[in-house]
């Protein structure tokens, strides 16, 4: 998935900088040898905090069965931590400017964190940039890193359970569209040149958080459906003839996201219990720049609050989409 921000180029590291960092050859104030990777203990506190906060929020809100966390790769300027699945503690070694990954791919330090899938569309796996990596961008908004750091976690970590479900659906969703790559913003690069398009997604977008806001079960349920009505009239208007499979493009990746999202939501509702659920729902929305988020989101607030049951139908092997369940939902014998 992609990176949940801009990225920042690796620091240029000097013989002296180095020196400090503890690296090959280094010693301590007593002469002893330092080791030239090891996470500090606020680091480790922040890792085994979000370990936690994922298993509460995968357990009693996502509803997922218990199963070992995917691989995690988490890494700073200078050296990378892997965390296997059930291992007590990262191994800790020099990355020499590019991270490794699992898919064959070469990641160069940047303020990034995102899931994928190792190679051959196997094992999922989550890299995470550690907070010394996002905290040297001077282009990002200064908040609160920790929890930014571990809601990002646990919206990807959400990820690495979504995928090996959906991967087969999303390399065919990609060969009937004609694309060789699928990532969760592909359907607004397609089309955001299209002022009507864009201003209908914004439209369905605002419809969703209304509806999902109104607390009159039947002010909400007449909301919920102008919102999936328009919709369908987009879908019906842009993805017709040879587009037809963007309409299944983009249903996969709001589910993929808005499902991520939720989760993000949940744990920051659990964090922070006297904050108002709108300003904490700002607070996942950011700066609303990502229509896959932005209307995922409000799509599965929407669920939530129609259909609480819905995460049992949402992540297993014949999964039903947002969408259809919101529907569901709202035929007179679900109490429409």
């Amino acid at each position: 998935m992609r990176s949940r921000t801009t990225a920042v180029a690796a620091a240029v590291l000097t013989a002296t900088a180095l020196h400090a960092l503890g690296l090959p050859g280094s010693r301590g104030p007593s002469g002893e040898p330092v080791s030239a990777c090891a996470l500090t203990t606020h680091e480790r506190d922040w890792l085994r905090e979000s370990l936690d906060a994922w298993d509460e929020i995968s357990t009693q809100v996502l509803h997922l069965s218990a199963a070992p966390h995917a691989p995690i790769i988490l890494f700073d300027a200078t050296c990378e931590y892997r965390l296997g699945p059930g291992a007590p503690s990262p191994a800790a070694s020099m990355h020499g400017g590019h991270v490794l990954l699992p898919n064959g791919q070469r990641l160069a330090p940047a303020a990034v964190g995102f899931a994928s899938l190792a190679v051959g569309d196997t094992a999922p796996f989550l890299v995470v940039a550690l907070r010394s990596v996002w905290e040297s961008d001077t282009t990002l908004i200064d908040e609160d890193w920790d929890q930014f750091l571990t809601r990002s976690f646990i919206h990807e970590m959400t990820h690495t359970r979504q995928l090996p479900v959906v991967v087969t659906r999303l390399r065919a969703a990609g060969g009937l569209a004609g694309m060789n790559d699928i990532d969760d913003d592909i359907v607004q690069e397609a089309f955001d040149t299209s002022a009507a398009f864009g201003s209908a997604v914004q439209r369905e977008i605002r419809l969703l958080y209304e509806a999902a806001s109104t607390r009159n079960l039947a002010e909400r349920q007449r909301r919920a459906r102008a919102a999936i009505d328009a919709i369908k009239s987009r879908r019906e208007q842009f993805f017709g003839g040879e587009s037809a499979p963007w309409a299944f493009v983009e249903q996969v990746m709001l589910d993929l996201e808005g499902a991520a999202e939720f989760a993000e939501f949940a744990y920051l509702r659990r964090a922070n219990p006297r904050t108002p659920s709108a300003k904490l729902i700002e607070r996942v929305r950011g700066d609303r720049e990502f229509w896959s988020q932005d209307e995922g989101l409000a799509l599965f607030l929407l669920l939530d609050a129609l259909h609480p049951g819905w995460t049992g139908e949402t992540f297993a092997g014949d999964a039903r989409s947002a969408v259809d369940l919101i529907e569901t939902a709202l035929t007179p014998s679900n109490g429409g």
